[in-house]
């Protein structure tokens, strides 16, 4: 009862851990978003760069926070092991209490006493199992936050590229204005050219425009499969919130019989007394 208390605890705090890592994460997108804001408003290069070199630093940190997830999962598998070898122990345990039992009444309370306690390994195997479907959940959510941070990585890159293009093209367009002003003759040849660019910045702007509302869809993407997500790991904490409820019963129930079988074998020992203090006196009334 002690280890099974010492692991619910251990996962509780795991728990906590972990839905507190979630929290970070959604605190890490609305960083992230805000920075795609101030990136979409603000034309500058410099400034530009510098909102990169925060995202990528907002990656690394997320990449941090799932190695340490990683780290939990590996320390619940060895929790794990070691709850099979108590279990294991606890067998061998029964085993020698049933050999070892003399009387029905006692052996019965015995086995009632395994059966119960199998109840509650049951109950720790339906936790284990709990905590394996949330391990999956948590990988499926890493490797769908990474794929969704590297595609977010490549539309950044891609919009720098764009940014870049856009202000060469800017040049560019100034460019042949001054010489428009300059060489009247070439006035038609160079109107033409700035017509072109003109062309050509206007469709990196929609290109730019496009990129924008492919980051929004990844963003509701990314949104409802962290709810989803959440929604989850809430219906998970409620199964194991009910076990461990469920878990207070049966070891009260174990208690008390554990109780009654003690008051029972009080009783036969005081019967046994008894019995040879009547053996005796008989054999004193017959000398």
């Amino acid at each position: 009862n002690e280890s099974f208390d010492t692991v619910t605890v251990e996962l509780q705090k795991t728990n906590e851990e972990k839905e507190s890592a979630v929290n970070q994460l959604q605190e890490s997108l609305k960083e992230l978003e805000t920075l795609k804001n101030n990136n979409t408003q603000d034309k500058s290069a410099a400034d530009l760069m510098a909102n990169l070199e925060n995202e990528k630093k907002i990656r690394e940190q997320l990449q941090t926070r799932l190695h340490k997830a990683e780290s939990q999962v590996a320390r619940l598998q060895a929790e794990t092991q070691e709850a099979a070898q108590e279990n294991k122990k606890l067998r061998e345990t029964r085993l020698q209490e049933l050999q070892t039992a003399k009387k029905g009444d006692t052996k019965q309370l015995i086995e009632e006493k395994h059966l119960l306690e199998d109840r509650i390994e049951g109950l720790r195997k339906d936790l284990r199992e709990q905590n394996s479907i949330r391990e999956e959940l948590e990988k499926a959510f890493g490797e769908k936050l990474a794929s969704l941070i590297n595609t977010i990585d490549d539309l950044h890159d891609k919009r720098a590229i764009l940014e870049r293009e856009n202000k060469s093209l800017s040049r560019q367009l100034e460019e042949t204005q001054g010489l428009v002003m300059q060489e009247a003759d070439k006035c038609k040849e160079l109107e033409s050219k700035v017509l072109e660019v003109m062309e050509e910045q206007m469709r990196l702007q929609n290109e730019l425009v496009d990129e924008m509302q492919q980051q929004t869809v990844l963003k509701e993407d990314f949104a409802a499969q962290l709810q989803m997500f959440c929604g989850q790991l809430d219906a998970m904490y409620d199964k194991e919130a009910e076990l461990t409820s469920i878990n207070q019963e049966l070891e009260l129930t174990v208690d008390e019989l554990e109780q009654k079988l003690i008051d029972d074998t009080k009783l036969r020992l005081e019967l046994s007394d008894r019995l040879g203090e009547e053996a005796q006196l008989r054999q004193e009334l017959e000398d």
